[in-house]
């Protein structure tokens, strides 16, 4: 990835060396010659954004298309292993988007807000978690249910 390192207003930020990966860097914003110095999330910036939407729509409809023209649904093995790995694209392309336009610090941050258990909510915290089972076997009984034969 970028291997060399510049200084830059006494912050230690990386320089993009292969081609590839300096044209990701610059659509992106992760290099120093592309957007500047990388910080927190608070001082995230506006173009990542756009470019996470648009790779999660865009790897979502890639991995839908073997879906939608097998007209199977998710009957078959192939189909829920799919719908499994287009569960995961936000996710994944998010921690994937943390590290390319972040540095250490920013990427500290992202975990600390990740991962950390919000004290002054857990009321909420815990009925936020409850809610997930409720959403899954809901949308198998939706999905059973549609699927069925009239």
């Amino acid at each position: 990835m970028c291997k060399s390192k510049i200084m830059r207003l006494d912050m230690e930020v990386n320089v993009c060396q292969s081609k590839l990966m300096r044209f990701i860097c610059k659509l992106i914003g992760c290099c120093a010659e592309a957007e500047g110095e990388r910080g927190t999330m608070v001082n995230s910036y506006g173009r990542s954004v756009w470019w996470f939407f648009s790779v999660v729509y865009l790897v979502t409809a890639v991995l839908f298309i073997p879906i939608i023209r097998s007209g199977k649904g998710i009957s078959t093995p192939t189909n829920i292993i799919l719908m499994g790995a287009i569960t995961w694209v936000p996710s994944l392309t998010g921690i994937l988007f943390i590290y390319l336009t972040r540095d250490r610090i920013g990427e500290r941050d992202f975990w600390r807000r990740t991962l950390h258990w919000p004290r002054k909510r857990s009321g909420a915290a815990v009925a936020s978690l409850a809610v997930f089972p409720v959403l899954v076997f809901l949308s198998y009984g939706l999905a059973c249910a549609l699927e069925a034969p009239a």
